[in-house]
């Protein structure tokens, strides 16, 4: 389904998000913000936030929309000592993969967190597959996403469009 009527917003408001189609939440606010009445039916959510910004009730409660926790990778040939609520333990966050893959290659190259060039990030991409590193699969609170959740989800975004 194509649609020209796309509109990105960003906000701190919480009432700004009810009728949001996807909602990444980025915030360094030590508690959870998003509460299960907060979000629309069929919503998807992208928690880029530590400690999460979604509530756990959330995701107990509310079947109708997907939790994603966002940049998650697949490690298999590094002993994570913890999960980091994970749904695996040989997964962690691309933050962490990114420093492991450049200390296993003693780069030295230069970039800073506020001046990201694509070169660098397809360079340090290379390396982490290199060292087995892989996109891990979709999960949130520490549970794999099902394909049945997703098709669910899926199901619900086409019929509120008809």
């Amino acid at each position: 389904h194509n649609s020209t009527n796309t509109e990105i917003a960003v906000s701190h408001k919480i009432n700004d998000i009810k009728e949001a189609d996807i909602i990444i939440t980025v915030t360094n606010t030590p508690e959870a913000v998003i509460e299960p009445d907060d979000v629309k039916i069929g919503a998807i959510l992208i928690d880029d936030a530590h400690p999460s910004d979604i509530s756990p009730e959330l995701i107990k409660t509310r079947n109708d929309v997907i939790i994603i926790e966002a940049g998650v990778i697949k490690a298999p040939n590094i002993k994570v000592g913890t999960n980091f609520r994970l749904a695996n333990r040989n997964e962690t966050y691309c933050c962490l993969g990114e420093v492991m893959a450049l200390t296993a290659f003693d780069w030295e190259g230069e970039y800073s967190p506020g001046d990201i060039k694509p070169e660098i990030v397809n360079e340090i991409a290379e390396l982490a597959t290199k060292i087995g590193f892989k996109i891990a699969p979709y999960q949130a609170f520490g549970k794999v996403v099902s394909e049945d959740q997703i098709e669910k989800v899926k199901n619900i975004i086409q019929n509120n469009r008809l």
